[in-house]
């Protein structure tokens, strides 16, 4: 082969040299186009290494090189011109190539250690190779980035808040790409027990998990409850998710607590005025602190009537969990009308109406009967029966394992 392009290379020389009139001799200082040696050599390493089978990156770098090097030496040489020609066009796709299979190998690589970590509940070589993922592929790197997202969820509903700020950050980012319409390579919107099969689950998932993160994780209840309620209003499959309502109605049992220890308060010093103005005034305003404590109860109670109604009774723990919130709304019931007669007609009513938006100033609540000034309930913060956060339903996230993602070029 070697013989062969030197004798070709020789005849086209001869050809150009006649053609021009010049001398065979080279001129002072050489002309580099009658090194046929030298151009033989470089396209003869270049013509056995550019598509070597197999091919490896270490062949290609080869033949890139050789190629540079024989188009910078002879690629303006007449007698060289086709082969010139045929390097040329070549050169940019090996480097191409080499670029994408160094990508593809460090990806490979990186799933393997991101893998890895999900099966092995490792959560910082998840984060670190997540990381790394989506520094090389930004827009390409939502399966990864769903499970970073979510890692925090299950490890508050296990009391670790550790990883609580990284699955905030990349939940946020990861929500601005799938709102922005960025795909899923896999198809499943995540992987292993994170993958959701489609964009509106991963949107339901992702900002439920935020306003867990933030409620439980972080006792910032009212950012918490803002993200509960956006839940609501998506479709997706957390959208009539049973704990998360029953966290709604504990944070308004929470805010109303104050308010009832306030009334408490006043109701004790009414008993120790003497002067019937004064006694008038202050009960007028444990009247409006009444109602305003009211307004929260049945805010609590609209959220937990809409826990109870989504809850399922498929299983002995999802019935027992079901009548942990029967129990916690006759409780709320029981302390708004000190009854509980007419609860499941108060239930059906409530649920037939949109859920209140967390974030608008709740409404006192007048009962008809004048409000007696002895009435002592709203003084305590809570009641007896609490609902369980981290129960069978509270912060599950689990989805049947999806295939290990790859990507190809």
């Amino acid at each position: 082969m070697k013989t062969i392009f030197r004798s070709m290379a020789l005849a086209l020389l001869f050809v150009s040299i006649a053609a021009v009139g010049v001398s065979a001799q080279n001129p002072p200082g050489g002309d580099v186009c009658a090194d046929i040696d030298g151009a033989s050599a470089l396209y003869e390493k270049f013509t056995e290494t550019y598509n070597k089978k197999p091919l490896t990156i270490a062949d290609r770098e080869v033949a890139s090189k050789a190629g540079k090097e024989f188009l910078e030496k002879f690629g303006n040489c007449e007698a060289w011109k086709d082969q010139a020609a045929f390097v040329k066009a070549w050169v940019p796709k090996l480097d191409e190539w080499i670029k994408n299979q160094k990508l593809r190998e460090q990806l490979n690589a990186l799933y393997k250690q991101f893998d890895d970590g999900i099966k092995g509940k490792k959560w910082d070589d998840v984060y670190t190779a997540g990381e790394a993922i989506y520094n090389l592929i930004p827009d390409k790197a939502i399966d990864q980035l769903i499970p970073m997202a979510l890692i925090g969820v299950v490890e508050t509903a296990n009391k670790n808040t550790k990883y609580n700020d990284q699955s905030i950050r990349w939940a946020k980012l990861a929500l601005d790409k799938l709102k922005a319409g960025e795909a899923s390579l896999n198809g499943q919107f995540g992987v292993f027990e994170y993958a959701f099969g489609n964009r509106e689950n991963a949107i339901s998932e992702l900002t439920y998990g935020l306003g867990y993160i933030y409620y439980v994780g972080k006792n910032d209840k009212k950012t918490g409850v803002t993200y509960f309620y956006e839940v609501t209003k998506l479709p997706g499959s957390k959208q009539q998710y049973a704990p998360m309502y029953a966290l709604i109605g504990e944070y308004y049992v929470d805010e109303a607590g104050p308010i009832g220890g306030e009334i408490a308060k006043m109701i004790e010093n009414l008993k120790t005025l003497t002067n019937d103005e004064e006694k008038a005034k202050l009960n007028d305003e444990i009247k409006a602190k009444v109602a305003l404590f009211n307004g929260y109860t049945e805010r609590a109670l609209d959220a937990y009537s809409r826990a109870y109604t989504l809850a399922k009774d498929t299983t002995a723990a999802a019935k027992a969990y079901k009548k942990q919130l029967y129990d916690r709304l006759t409780d709320l019931y029981k302390r708004r009308f000190d009854k509980t007669e007419g609860i499941d007609a108060w239930v059906t009513t409530a649920t037939a109406k949109p859920l209140p938006d967390p974030t608008s100033p709740v409404q006192p609540v007048i009962d008809e009967e004048p409000t007696t000034t002895t009435v002592a309930k709203p003084g305590a913060s809570t009641v007896n029966t609490k609902v369980s956060t981290t129960g069978t339903e509270a912060a599950g996230t689990a989805k049947p394992a999806a295939a290990t993602v790859k990507t190809s070029n």
